[in-house]
């Protein structure tokens, strides 16, 4: 059963096609887009960034599982009213952690999509 928000039913065995939004994503902090749980693999279908205010940078990044250390998945110029599509496929199991940020004060808007798989 699919089920589109990011929270829901789930238990051992299951795989739930999920997704997660913000419109407000900006550069005054990385915002989470994937917060993993243990015993859980997510695989990161596509990332969509529309930028509807002035050119900027955005970034995609990955957080090992309790390590803290970071790693830029992804660094893609978006012009003024541009969007940008991430479609490669990203695994990322039990605690590790997918994030977004811009490189400007200005709100752009993300769409991610992903399945959730528990064991």
């Amino acid at each position: 059963m699919a089920n589109p928000s990011d929270v829901g039913p789930s238990g051992a065995g299951t795989e739930v096609l999920r997704r997660w939004y913000d419109s407000t994503v900006d550069s005054s902090s990385e915002t989470v887009m994937i917060n993993g749980v243990a015993d859980h693999i997510y695989t990161v279908l596509s990332v969509v960034a529309f930028n509807p205010n002035a050119a900027c940078v955005f970034h995609i990044r990955f957080y090992a599982e309790g390590t803290g250390s970071e790693m830029t998945l992804v660094k893609a110029d978006i012009p003024q009213n541009g969007t940008f599509v991430f479609s490669d496929k990203i695994v990322i199991a039990g605690a590790d952690e997918l994030r977004v940020l811009t490189a400007t004060t200005d709100d752009i808007i993300v769409h991610c999509t992903y399945i959730d798989q528990e064991f």
